[in-house]
């Protein structure tokens, strides 16, 4: 079976160089050489699936199942475990006895046994990229349900880089006993400025994060490829 990174580099989407890179890289922090070829935007994701599917002789999925998976195949596995499992359920055959799932990981059998064991169907597997497949699992499950002690009276809640809760549009504010000095209650905003508040929060940190980067990268602490490497993992 011809390697991945050869097939790129035959097809010519890929140089040499770049693959001899990405294999150093595999062997010192390890992971799927295509996502490291991805992270590293030595080839289009698209062009990784492709690859892999000749390689491996899985399919991609069916443009039409893969743009509107029927429900019944949602249903048949839990949100937590496509998004732990890396899959996208897409369709039912053999009345219901085989479930067709988008997969970014379609080579391990451990995921599949654990897909079958699950569903109790047999698992027909296609292949997608990683990117892809976490766009369409939000986009085909939606938000996440609430969970046990979540508001959903109308009110939002939202956490903020100080695990601060923002809800409903009003900071809470720890009630003090009456006449011991309680703080005055926060003025109530509506969710536009709750939201602007919480991006203004993380821009200040993410600049704060960038400087202590570039302090450690001018001090030799680690490279600025070694850090985009592990960033992009």
């Amino acid at each position: 079976m011809a390697r991945l990174g050869e097939i790129l580099v035959r097809a010519k989407v890929l140089r040499e160089s770049a693959l001899q890179t990405a294999l150093r890289e595999q062997q010192r922090w390890g992971g799927l050489l295509g996502e490291i070829l991805v992270r590293m935007e030595a080839v289009p994701e698209e062009a990784i699936v492709v690859a892999l599917s000749q390689q491996l002789g899985i399919p991609r999925p069916d443009p039409k199942a893969w743009t509107r998976p029927h429900p019944a195949a949602l249903a048949k596995v839990p949100q937590e475990i496509a998004k732990k499992l890396r899959v996208l359920p897409l369709a039912l055959r053999d009345q219901g006895k085989t479930l067709v799932v988008a997969m970014a990981e379609p080579q391990n059998l451990l995921q599949v046994d654990e897909l079958d064991k699950i569903t109790g169907c047999r698992i027909a597997p296609c292949i997608v990229g990683p990117g892809a497949l976490e766009k369409a699992q939000h986009l085909h499950y939606g938000a996440e349900e609430l969970g046990e002690g979540d508001v959903d009276t109308g009110t939002f809640k939202v956490i903020d880089a100080q695990g601060r809760t923002l809800d409903g549009g009003r900071r809470k504010v720890a009630q003090a006993p009456e006449g011991v000095g309680a703080p005055p209650p926060a003025p109530e905003t509506g969710t536009a400025g709750v939201l602007s508040e919480l991006e203004e929060t993380q821009r200040r940190e993410v600049a704060a994060l960038r400087a202590m980067v570039e302090l450690l990268i001018e001090r030799g602490v680690f490279s600025r490829e070694e850090y985009l490497a592990r960033v992009r993992r």
